[in-house]
């Protein structure tokens, strides 16, 4: 196979393991990627844009005391954990999932953050068909967002091509003086197995303590060429009671549309 070849199976991580600390007392009870947006959990949205996108083999890595998930998958998915007092951040899962990835491309995509499209369509094969087009190594998903909101983002430096995107450089929730742009992650990677080296040499934010996925990935478009897919609409935050509120209104009002067709 060329290297530039594209092979059938394509893998999907789902980062599931935050507390929910936003949206508590329910997350005491209520995993965060189990709460609805209408009548289905944000996690079956991602799982969806998952299939949409090719991949043939899903996995969900939450905490290690969730049950939900689990039970709500079924025999449908497989569920990896997080241990309560391990390493913590959105790095962790793409490491804990490292043996099911192997040697085949993987999406890695926050339980946060929701995208919305129309029924049959799938953001991670519109980044698919990027990857294939411009034969970069890595894609990630953003979108520009108000500047006075990019101190809750990563945020992108990028450089044009005549007809792409490349990341330059990824910073983790800048200061608004200090942002390259106003070009916002969104949470979607899709990556080659060779992204698991830069996860694994992580060190943790020295802010935080987080293992953050998005340091990783500006590491990795150090050496390797990451194409940026920018869409103009559809994401919503559901790490947040407003982009969760924002999400259902989304979801209902496109239902509505639709049902006037």
């Amino acid at each position: 196979m060329s290297p530039y070849e594209e092979p059938d199976l394509v893998r999907a991580v789902i980062c599931a393991g935050g507390s929910g600390t936003r949206f508590r007392p329910i997350t005491k009870v209520l995993s965060k990627v189990m709460l609805p947006v209408l009548n289905r959990p944000v996690l079956d949205y991602i799982i969806d844009d998952c299939v949409g996108g090719g991949a043939t083999d899903i996995t969900v890595v939450c905490r290690e005391e969730d049950t939900q998930v689990s039970a709500y998958l079924g025999e449908q998915g497989r569920v990896l954990y997080q241990p309560l007092h391990g390493p913590y951040g959105s790095a962790v899962p793409g490491l804990i999932a490292a043996d099911v990835v192997g040697d085949a491309p993987f999406y890695l995509c926050s339980g946060d953050d929701f995208v919305l499209r129309h029924p049959g369509d799938s953001l991670l094969r519109e980044m698919r068909a990027l990857k294939k087009r411009t034969r970069a190594a890595a894609v990630v998903a953003a979108m520009v967002v108000p500047a006075k909101e990019v101190s809750r983002y990563g945020i992108l430096q990028t450089k044009e091509h005549a007809d792409w995107t490349q990341l330059v450089s990824l910073v983790e929730k800048p200061a608004q003086r200090e942002a390259p742009s106003c070009l916002a992650n969104l949470g979607r990677f899709l990556v080659d197995e060779d992204f698991l080296n830069d996860l694994r040499r992580l060190p943790p934010d020295p802010r935080t303590g987080e293992y953050v996925s998005a340091r990783a990935m500006n590491s990795f478009a150090q050496r390797r060429s990451v194409a940026v897919h920018v869409i103009d609409s559809g994401y919503h935050d559901c790490g947040t009671v407003d982009g969760w509120l924002a999400a259902n209104s989304a979801v209902r009002a496109m239902h509505s549309t639709e049902s006037l067709q």
